[in-house]
């Protein structure tokens, strides 16, 4: 338990101890202000399944998709390993409690990682996509670790005689599935570290 005396400085691990006491106390034992404050936030918008809740924090496992709107044309013909991309959330993403993960809006960025042109006999284009940061509505920016890969299905015939190029046009909705768990504040859309 830190003390403060009123006759000598602090130090700063005394101030710091002070603080996080008080924050553990108030989180304990909110009065009625500070409880309306730290309750998750409701909304409508698109379930994510699966979503963990403890407490106040959604914890999005490995392995969930997330949809995105590209904002970036990409092709499996003409665009580079390397490319930067930007993507959006298109609505709001809640929790099957209907807590608020992400607003509308919010960006992704990332990079085009692999991709394979489309030739003939049977070789098809791919287009590997991998996002890196997420910045919030409260602009912070943190790590968004996910990858989307499109690697089409067609029929013999067209994979043989044609082959298939691969594209994103700005504006497509893509699903990315995370490859890292993902801690968010369920008050105030803010992603934990």
């Amino acid at each position: 338990e830190a003390k403060m005396y009123a006759e000598k400085p602090a130090t700063r691990a005394e101030v710091a101890a002070f603080l996080f006491n008080m924050m553990e106390q108030v989180r304990l034992a909110p009065n009625k202000k500070l409880a309306e404050v730290l309750k998750p936030i409701e909304s409508e918008g698109i379930v994510i399944e699966n979503v963990v809740v403890k407490d106040n924090v959604g914890i999005i496992p490995p392995g969930t998709l997330i949809p995105l709107v590209i904002q970036d044309d990409l092709n499996s013909q003409s665009s580079v390993v390397s490319d930067v991309f930007e993507a959006k959330i298109p609505e709001n993403l809640i929790t099957s409690e209907k807590y608020l993960l992400f607003k509308e809006g919010v960006t992704v960025k990332g990079l085009l990682i692999d991709k394979q042109k489309a030739m003939l006999i049977i070789r098809n284009g791919k287009l590997v996509l991998n996002t890196r940061t997420i910045t919030t509505n409260n602009d912070q920016t943190a790590a968004f670790v996910g990858v989307t890969e499109t690697n089409p299905e067609l029929n013999i015939w067209r994979k043989i005689f044609k082959g298939l190029k691969v594209k994103y046009t700005s504006g497509e909705t893509i699903l990315v599935k995370t490859l890292k768990p993902i801690k968010v504040d369920l008050t105030n859309s803010w992603i934990i570290e």
